[in-house]
């Protein structure tokens, strides 16, 4: 992520986290965010250090253009997928 432009890429990495959850579910950010900060298990699944609020996740967003987003989320799933490659060698 950081060869994105995206610092500190802790907090980048937990954004994007919630933001992925949202799209896969296909559900809202802000339902999202209150269901992380309500049960400690899905907070726990998502390896989030600190809860976001909605608005830090829309800034977040807004700084990227379409083509941006979906460069980052390629490159995040290429990398996750690649690992999980290397583990069945």
């Amino acid at each position: 992520m950081a060869n994105q432009g995206l610092v500190p890429v802790d907090i980048a990495g937990a954004l994007l986290r919630i933001v992925l959850i949202a799209l896969f579910f296909s559900m809202e950010i802000a339902y999202v965010v209150e269901e992380v900060k309500k049960r400690k298990d899905l907070w726990s699944f998502a390896h989030l250090g600190e809860t976001s609020d909605e608005p830090q996740i829309y800034r977040f967003l807004s700084k990227f253009s379409a083509e941006q987003f979906v460069g980052l989320v390629s490159g995040v799933l290429n990398t996750i997928c690649a690992e999980r490659g290397r583990e069945g060698d």
